[in-house]
This record gives structure tokens, sequence and C-alpha cells, in this order.
């Protein structure tokens, strides 16, 4: 009895434990690579016994254990005819029971499984409040070893399960509930092509795509004063918001022709030229309309004989492009003439 039981046990035990590590390990499992790589170590570890067995009865593992193995192989088990037929019987039907038992236990448990997963339980069950809302996405994007970011860049997710660490190393604002909008992070941000929808201060303006560092580094961004060129673009945010005055009262100015132009400060009293003195720019939003001029005029003139001023005719363009100084000529000795030059 101990003989014929004691084995059958082993072996019912041997099949529970891997009914139950199918339930851990399979039916989790969300690839199917992953799950062919699951079932054949199992399978490697439900044959183990027999495995073992193999090698000894072939003398691998030592003469000793090859005399026991032949012996156990050679042995007939041996069936009296004073067996009852009534206990071969009931044995019988104990053993197709107990099948059939552990089987439909074991389906009824993959099913719960299978219901509990399909529904977001066991996801919810390690990541309270998201599974059962984003389990679809969750088990798409989670263990890819990239940051999708939307609601799973979270300390409640453990950053997408580790997912998104390196990206919060290198952008450690981009984060937060109020960002979960934002979608593959990871593969968006720094990758040499402006994403808009990126061109936020907290993620350092799509990783310096949309806006480069030496603008957003400088100080006169965002400063209160409107600057021109890269700084006037959606990437940048219109100069952090500078711009907005401007870009409110001239909706049709030739931005993209302008990029590439002298930088100029736009409604700082100062007229610089170059090309926002134009009419749909407002003549640098007011800095031209009276033909300012940007930079100091050093005159080696003479003095007046009647005032204590310098004498000079000044003429200049209606678009204040161009100026002329008619100055007054004297001769050798300085001395004052009235005749222009």
């Amino acid at each position: 009895m101990v003989r014929v039981g004691l084995p059958n046990i082993f072996k019912l035990s041997q099949g529970l434990v891997v009914t139950f590590a199918s339930f851990v390990i399979i039916v989790q499992n969300k690839d199917t690579i992953g799950l062919l790589k699951d079932f054949t170590s199992l399978m490697v570890v439900s044959e183990f016994d027999n495995i073992i067995f193999h090698l000894a009865s072939n003398g691998y593992l030592g003469e000793e254990l090859h005399l026991q193995a032949a012996k156990i192989t050679d042995e007939d088990i041996i069936i009296t005819i004073r067996t009852s037929e009534r206990r071969r019987k009931g044995g019988f039907i104990f053993v197709r029971f107990t099948f059939l038992a552990v089987l439909s236990a074991m389906f009824v448990g993959w099913g719960i499984i299978f219901r509990m997963q399909s529904k977001g339980t066991i996801f919810d069950t390690q990541f309270p409040g998201y599974g059962k809302e984003h389990y679809e996405l969750a088990f798409k994007v989670f263990d890819d070893g990239k940051c999708y970011r939307g609601p799973f860049n979270t300390i409640e997710c453990k950053y997408e399960s580790g997912d998104c660490t390196n990206f919060n190393t290198a952008y450690p604002s981009c984060n937060g509930k109020d960002l979960k909008y934002l979608h593959d992070v990871e593969r968006e941000v720094g990758n040499n092509k402006c994403n808009i929808t990126f061109a936020l201060p907290q993620c350092e303006y799509d990783g310096g795509d949309c806006c480069p560092y030496d603008i957003q580094m400088s100080p006169s961004f965002g400063d209160g004063k409107c600057d021109g060129r890269m700084h006037n673009t959606a990437g940048c945010l219109y100069d952090y918001k500078d711009c907005k005055a401007f870009n409110d009262l001239y909706r049709m100015y030739p931005n993209e022709s302008l990029i590439n132009t002298a930088n100029v400060r736009l409604g700082d009293g100062i007229c610089q030229g170059g090309g926002y003195d134009i009419e749909e720019c407002g003549y640098e939003f007011g800095d031209c309309d009276k033909a300012q001029i940007s930079q100091d005029i050093l005159l080696s003139g003479v003095q007046s004989p009647s005032s204590d001023i310098i004498d000079f005719n000044m003429l200049m363009s209606s678009d204040g492009s161009t100026i002329i100084v008619d100055m007054y000529r004297t001769d050798k000795f300085g001395d004052y003439d009235q005749v222009p030059n």
C-alpha cells in the first residue's frame, strides 16, 4: 500500500504545484513569447523527476543508483487472484473522481483568474485606483522599457512599474497628474523633432526641440519685453507670453520670414530697423513710428556764432530707414562761414 500510495501522493502534490504555478506564472503573462518560455519551464519542472530517473537508470548518476533503478524497472506488480473485484472497482472510481475533481478545480481557477484579469481586478490590487479604468492600456505599455506617461507616471503606479525612472531623472518636472494627457513622452521629448504638445516649461520645451536651450536660459526670455525671431514662436510660448500684446494686435505679421533676421526688441521705444520695420509689424511695434534712431550719432560739427549749439541741417526718410545730416563748412582755421557743404 505504501509503495503504491506514496508515489501517487507525490505525483498529486506535484500536479497541484504545477497547477498553482500555472495560475501565478502562465495566466498572468501578457505576451506569447513569455507564455511559451514559462510553459517550457513548467514542463521541465514537472518532468524533473522523470529526467533524474532516466539519468539514474542509464548509469549517469553512479552504479548504486543504476542498480536501484534497474531493480524498480524489472519488478512486476503482482496482483493476486484474491484481490477483491469490489476493491478494484472502488479504487478505479476513486481515481477517476479525484482526477475529475482536480481537473474541474483547475479550470474553475483558471476561469476566475482570467475574469479577474479581463476586468483589471488583479492589476488594480497592485496599483489601486488605476487598474480597472486603464487596464487595457497598461497591459500594452507596462514593462516595455519606455516611459509612456499618461496616467501611469505616478508614485501610485510605481512610475509605470519602473519604465519612467530614466525619463524622470532627465526631465524631473515633466511629471504629475496635471500632465497625464501627454503620451509616449520618452519617444517624443528630445528626439530632435518639435512636437508642439510638449512645448511646456515643465518638459523643457520638448527637450529643446521646440525652443533652443540658449533662448530658454537667456535673461531676456520671459522678462516682460517682446523679443522677435525664434523667441516669438509657439515653441517658445511666444517669448514666454511676452509677445502676447504684439501678436494680438498684428496677427498677420510674417513671422516665418523674420526668424532668420536680426533680433530686435519690440515695443521698447528704440527703432532698430530691420525686418520688423514694416506695416504688418506696426513699424517695429511703434518703435519706428517717429523714426527713432537706435544708437547715438556723434557729430564733429562747428558751433554756431549766434548760439551755443551745433548748427546743422538734418533730413530723414518717411520710413525712418535713412537719415542725412547736412553740416556747415569752415575754413582751415575753423571759422564759421554758413556755406553748406
